[in-house]
């Protein structure tokens, strides 16, 4: 857990979070639910903390369609820009969501490629991904959802893409959370924004070539994009 931060990882959003709050606790708290329930062999699915396997046989620690909660998160480090220097007054937040997001990047070492290679089920389970944090923070009583350009990064997702599955999930739930802010990419937050007024990507979603290479799995529905609209909430 924690991606690199505690074996000299590059620090990205994940790493960076880990170091400047109380979060990695949260998380290894979740892990250490995981070994225990291995080791007592819990065979009833709904008492099984464990994420269960990946696309490759690698163990997963959270859910394709789930998401950790860590409530009362308490920031007490700068960013990395100013070198983790220690805040003067520690802030406290009601709570942190994590999800897994896919890897589309097979120069990243130490994550394995695990998007789906049907462009409609990676955008199912993007959107699946989303829903878990909307309803974990939902549940915390949130005020206010800070979502950054998750997977964007050197996980190479389209932010155009992942941008419109958080759009289309948030117009599933009007008012849920009162204000949203979105962190990141601009073409992310433009994706995200427009998806939750109810417009239609515009020039349409295109497929990255991680879609058609030798490995990609033909799509089941004839929209090429696999996207409904208005949202569909399955």
């Amino acid at each position: 857990v924690g991606g690199g931060v505690l074996t000299g990882g590059r620090h990205a959003l994940e790493e960076a979070w880990c170091t400047i709050s109380t979060l990695l606790h949260g998380l290894q708290e979740v892990q250490w639910e995981e070994v225990l329930g291995r080791q007592a062999d819990v065979s009833a699915p709904a008492a099984q903390p464990q994420g269960g396997e990946g696309r490759h046989g690698q163990r997963m620690h959270i859910p394709v369609d789930g998401c950790i909660v860590s409530p009362d998160v308490v920031i007490f480090r700068e960013a990395s820009s100013k070198g983790y220097a220690f805040q003067a007054q520690e802030t406290k937040l009601t709570g942190v969501c994590s999800v897994a997001m896919f890897n589309m990047n097979p120069r990243v070492s130490d994550s394995p490629v695990d998007a789906p290679r049907s462009f409609e089920l990676y955008c199912k389970q993007i959107k699946q991904k989303f829903r878990a944090i909307v309803a974990g923070a939902v549940e915390l009583n949130a005020e206010v959802l800070i979502c950054p350009d998750v997977g964007c990064g050197v996980f190479e997702n389209d932010p155009d893409v992942v941008g419109t599955m958080l759009g289309e999930v948030l117009r599933e739930r009007p008012g849920a959370i009162p204000r949203v802010v979105l962190t990141g990419k601009a073409e992310f937050a433009s994706a995200a924004k427009r998806a939750e007024s109810g417009q239609l990507p515009e020039p349409p979603l295109q497929k990255s070539s991680y879609f058609s290479g030798p490995d990609a799995e033909a799509d089941v529905c004839g929209n090429p994009t696999g996207l409904a609209w208005p949202a569909d909430p399955a």
